[in-house]
């Protein structure tokens, strides 16, 4: 609403609300009724939209094109909406060659064409870039995370051939803290891949078969003696790592990896893990953890990149 209406007019109407109703409760058509007055422009349809009305809006940017003519870039592209269609106002950046141009769009229906000029090369279109607007992000836009594993209707929980047995009992006080209900529990070697495709995935212990670990590579390294994560290497039995990532062949599931390097603080580190719930990655030493973090979002259809050189 400020940006359809602007700063100055949005302020004001809350003041005249909070003037003719203080001290009284103040019903949505009353508060519709002050920005009215004050914008000189009918707001029914934008208040219903999203007063009245269930659900979010869903967005994504399509058929982007760029033309050079005259060392003139010209973008251009449609905003898609799914139904239910709203009426909304927001910004989209585009940023070339260090420098960065803001346009205001407004949106209606199924589709809204839009189109920027610049000098230079475009690098990356963002739709909304301050994140404005209420929408219902689409699942890339929504990174793995402890909660993820949480919130599973059914798990998997796959142990590692040759775990010691202290991680064993470790994976099941994990899971207990996790507070796991739907789980079967089954050895590396019994692991029939159609199965796993039915549910979200919990390993525990290095796989032999590394094509079953979360879709984390670039972000974590696994080693035969630890691992690396933000640059740091982990190798002392002390250590341990959980993360949580893409399912290596489901889409729209998870798998989390529970990867403590000796049994002797497997335990510990299976209690706190639940603790950590928006968490993507977590690494522990003795017990304590050492560093955590949200893997960062790879891909969302609202921003569009142009690879390098195009």
């Amino acid at each position: 609403l400020r940006m359809r209406l602007g700063e100055d007019t949005f302020w004001k109407s809350l003041q005249d609300a909070y003037r003719q109703h203080l001290f009284q409760a103040i019903t949505w058509r009353q508060l519709l009724q002050a920005f009215e007055s004050r914008g000189k422009t009918s707001l029914n349809q934008f208040f219903d939209q999203w007063i009245n009305r269930s659900g979010a809006p869903q967005l994504a940017l399509r058929d982007i094109t760029v033309r050079q003519k005259n060392r003139q870039w010209r973008i251009t592209g449609r905003v898609v909406q799914q139904s239910p269609y709203y009426d909304l106002a927001a910004d989209m950046l585009l940023k070339s060659n260090g420098n960065a141009v803001t346009q205001r769009f407004y949106l209606s229906g199924p589709q809204t064409e839009f189109s920027f000029q610049t000098d230079a090369p475009p690098e990356k279109l963002v739709f909304d870039p301050q994140a404005n607007l209420f929408r219902r992000l689409a699942p890339a836009e929504i990174p793995a995370s402890v909660n993820s594993i949480k919130g599973a209707s059914s798990v998997l929980v796959v142990l590692a051939d040759g775990l010691e047995k202290g991680v064993e009992e470790a994976a099941r006080t994990l899971v207990l803290s996790l507070g796991l209900k739907n789980t079967r529990v089954v050895a590396e070697n019994a692991i029939n891949p159609a199965e796993v495709a039915r549910h979200d995935l919990l390993l525990v212990g290095m796989p032999r078969d590394r094509g079953w670990l979360p879709a984390i590579n670039g972000h974590v390294t696994f080693r035969d003696d630890g691992f690396v994560l933000q640059k740091t290497s982990f190798q002392q039995p002390w250590d341990a790592f959980f993360g949580v990532g893409p399912h290596p062949i489901a889409k729209h599931k998870v798998a989390g990896i529970f990867l403590p390097l000796s049994a002797a603080f497997a335990e510990p580190v299976a209690r706190k893990v639940t603790h950590y719930g928006k968490y993507s990655y977590l690494a522990f030493s003795r017990g304590l953890n050492r560093a955590k973090g949200i893997w960062p979002v790879q891909n969302s259809p609202v921003i569009y990149r142009w690879p390098a050189g195009e």
